[in-house]
């Protein structure tokens, strides 16, 4: 039996609106990027913000917009800064936040970026050079290895809890989406990622020891002053190890 047109191309996502995206502020450098480390996607993919609506084909994340529009996008940023807010285990890192603003401002923010990403429009005023200083100024304690592992085991946690659609691109799109971006930082901040970052979080990766000291001009990645820090075990990390090598970055 000879397959119909429609069982070759694969199923269509019925969800599909009439969603029309638009290049935002950040939207051009984040293709390009992407577009950098995906030599594999072609060009003309870069110039489309609606998606495909034939689900056999590539979903880029700059055509996210166009798939789960505003509610889903703020929902899994909601979703994030709530598992981020209650993290006991690891509260340096819900305490890097607290300290530059509160919740409802850094969902905001995050939206804002992802909303511009992901093809809404103009909504992260001032491009990558704000949020590249936003990183070094406001979030460089946890722009680190360590920082980047929980990260990511949040937003892992945060995508399962989240209301995707029926489109199956849709996680993996963003997966992706959030690889590249971990890597541009990864370069930007002087970490290494691999399995460390991107595997699901186990806590003895992180070996503790009875105090965390650093001294010298750098801030503590922790609690962001200069000097001698001294951190007790449960709130940080202090050397780990990845593929014979020895990092002190948490």
């Amino acid at each position: 039996m000879v397959p119909t047109k429609e069982q070759v191309a694969g199923p269509r996502d019925s969800s599909l609106s009439s969603r029309k995206g638009s290049m935002g502020y950040v939207t051009g450098a984040a293709i390009a990027h992407y577009m950098e480390m995906h030599p594999e996607v072609p060009e003309g993919e870069a110039h489309s913000l609606q998606a495909n609506p034939d689900v056999s084909r590539p979903l880029q994340f700059w055509q996210l917009y166009s798939v789960l529009g505003t509610e889903r996008i703020t929902k899994i940023v909601k979703n994030l800064y709530a598992r981020i807010e209650a993290d006991a285990e690891e509260p340096w890192l819900p305490a890097a936040f607290t300290r530059i603003s509160g919740w409802d401002h850094h969902i905001a923010t995050q939206a804002a970026f992802w909303f511009d990403a992901m093809g809404r429009g103009k909504y992260y005023h001032g491009c990558e050079g704000r949020l590249h200083c936003h990183h070094q100024h406001n979030a460089g304690n946890v722009m680190t290895q360590v920082g980047a592992a929980r990260w990511m085991h949040h937003m892992r946690h945060a995508l399962d809890e989240s209301e995707l659609g029926s489109d199956p691109r849709v996680r993996g799109t963003i997966e992706s989406f959030l690889h590249t971006r971990m890597e541009k930082y990864a370069g930007q901040f002087g970490f290494q990622t691999g399995d460390r970052v991107y595997k699901p979080w186990c806590s003895d990766d992180w070996v503790r020891t009875a105090s965390w000291h650093q001294v010298g001009p750098k801030p503590c990645p922790v609690t962001g002053q200069v000097g001698t820090c001294v951190m007790n075990a449960s709130n940080t990390s202090d050397r780990s190890t990845h593929s014979g090598s020895t990092s002190t970055q948490i």
